[in-house]
């Protein structure tokens, strides 16, 4: 289990062949004058609620859908800190574009009718995501929704971050209608290992793709800016922007840009929806390569969330 415990906001989030932590400090540098509101998460002792998350990568010649239900229950709250338990996890799947080119050979070549050729396997395609498998993480937050201590992971490919705090974005302490949380970032990589069984000269089990490689560190900057558009009663639609950038090190610099609507209900105190497009960018070596993504959730009403825990018991 991973235990991070300190005062900064703890975003750790998995890319590619590696295991990249992102530690943020965020601080709340711009308002706009002019009627301002107060948002605030208002946890209740033994309040449950629960979202249906879907995330999908674009990619060359497939998609790459994840999607599932993620659950909290608040154990604990007071004026200062609330403690939530968090259970849930995605399924991933893929989903082949019609013109892609699967690997069948037509006439089945030397192999016969219907085989297929493997596929070298892909960096973005980890299987030891815990955000991909269901898990418990414990969360002790502040009512401006900064994150003191997370235990255990969810961690998404795509630099997503862990799925059991994805929801939870940075309120402003004095009520406002436009704030921007900016954060600097250090992203540590470390290759996973990866390859075919293999046994060496001296007949031990090996790989030849087992040498791990050192971690690899790339400072840079993280910046979401928030705009309030409207609100609907008890609900407050919000513009999202989103930025990520490390310059290149190593051969190797990521980016991410995107925009989208975050909905907040402040008769409960939590998060509505989510509706967001982004496009990640990998700059390793020579190549680049862009994947657009879209990013959503939706909060379960009470019968549909009783529904879903009837059919888990089941």
């Amino acid at each position: 289990m991973n235990v991070i415990r300190n005062t900064w906001q703890p975003k750790s989030v998995a890319l590619l062949v590696g295991v990249v932590t992102v530690l943020a400090i965020p601080a709340v540098v711009q308002a706009q004058s002019g009627n301002p509101i107060t948002l605030r998460y208002g946890f209740q002792q033994g309040q449950t609620f629960a979202y249906r998350v879907n995330i999908t990568a674009d990619r060359n010649d497939h998609e790459d859908i994840l999607s599932g239900v993620i659950s909290y229950t608040v154990k604990s709250a007071s004026n200062d800190q609330v403690q939530v338990s968090y259970r849930g996890g995605l399924n991933r799947n893929r989903k082949n574009k019609p013109s892609a080119n699967t690997g069948r050979r037509p006439f089945g070549g030397p192999f016969g009718p219907g085989f297929n050729i493997p596929r070298p396997p892909s960096p973005f395609d980890r299987t030891s995501l815990t955000g991909t498998i269901q898990s418990t993480n414990q969360i002790t937050m502040k009512p401006t929704g900064e994150v003191v201590s997370l235990e255990g992971t969810s961690q998404l490919p795509y630099l997503l971050g862990n799925l059991s705090i994805m929801i939870f974005e940075s309120l402003p302490a004095e009520p406002k209608n436009q704030w921007t949380v900016e954060a600097g970032v250090t992203i540590t990589n470390k290759q996973e290992r990866t390859g075919p069984p293999f046994f060496g000269p001296r007949g031990f089990p090996g790989s030849p793709f087992d040498q791990e490689d050192p971690e690899r560190r790339t400072m840079g900057s993280d910046n979401t800016s928030f705009a309030v558009q409207e609100t609907k009663g008890d609900k407050v639609v919000l513009q999202k922007t989103y930025r990520l950038n490390s310059p290149v090190t190593d051969g190797r610099g990521y980016d991410i840009n995107g925009s989208g609507t975050w909905v907040f209900n402040r008769k409960l105190g939590i998060p509505e929806s989510l509706d967001f497009k982004q496009t990640f960018t990998l700059r390793d070596g020579q190549t680049t390569t862009a994947i657009p993504m879209t990013v959503s959730y939706s909060r379960m009403s009470e019968e549909e969330l009783a529904q879903h825990q009837q059919e888990q018991q089941q």
